[in-house]
């Protein structure tokens, strides 16, 4: 896995969870190491950012966020390991979810939110699943279409190639939001700083 494969994982991670602090970027560099000592791919990367999102996660007690993240990271990148072991062993291939580089054979991906999308810009950090264009995303959506025939209160999910008409540019859009929240995050915290000075050097009454 490249730097710049990374590098585009992070920042749609950072963008997915709100991971954008000053703090954050060091972790996602400590990250880096440690995920390419162990040859994690960015497709395997992209998968488990799509399924923490779409998946509720199991309680860790004694974790905080971040180290639950990264738990989570690991644990599914075996999972995903061990799903294609068995597959070899059954005399099979690769199953659809390392075929497909987008979703890698989940189904779903992750977009902003049409909603929060104003004049092509993510205007706040909402996002949606959409049905992805592999085969995968092709079986969900279409299943999705027959259970919405039984049930009306049923919504089967935007398809990609439907929404990428729209927005063909989500995928920046990721990258641009967390490089905006860094920005932020670094002017509240230079704002933190001058107010501490101008308190410091006050003199008293």
């Amino acid at each position: 896995m490249t730097q710049d494969d990374y590098n585009r994982w992070a920042n749609y991670h950072a963008a997915l969870f709100g991971f954008t602090t000053e703090t954050d970027a060091a972790m996602f560099e400590a990250w880096f190491y440690a995920f390419n000592l162990a040859c994690y791919s960015a497709a395997e990367l992209m998968e488990v950012s799509n399924w923490m999102a779409t998946t509720d996660q199991k309680p860790a007690p004694g974790l905080n966020l971040r180290e639950r993240h990264l738990l989570a990271i690991r644990q599914r990148v075996t999972a995903l390991r061990l799903q294609f072991r068995q597959a070899q062993q059954e005399g099979g291939s690769r199953d659809d979810w390392s075929a497909c580089s987008t979703c890698s054979g989940k189904g779903l991906v992750v977009v902003p939110n049409p909603r929060s999308i104003v004049d092509d810009l993510w205007v706040n950090s909402r996002t949606c699943a959409v049905a992805c264009a592999c085969t995968a995303g092709e079986r969900l959506y279409q299943s999705n279409v027959a259970s919405a025939q039984k049930d009306r209160r049923h919504r089967p999910p935007l398809r990609l190639t439907d929404y990428e008409v729209r927005f063909p540019g989500w995928r920046e859009m990721f990258g641009r939001k967390a490089r905006e929240c860094s920005a932020f995050d670094r002017a509240s915290t230079a704002s933190r700083e001058v107010s501490r000075l101008a308190k410091k050097t006050q003199a008293p009454i």
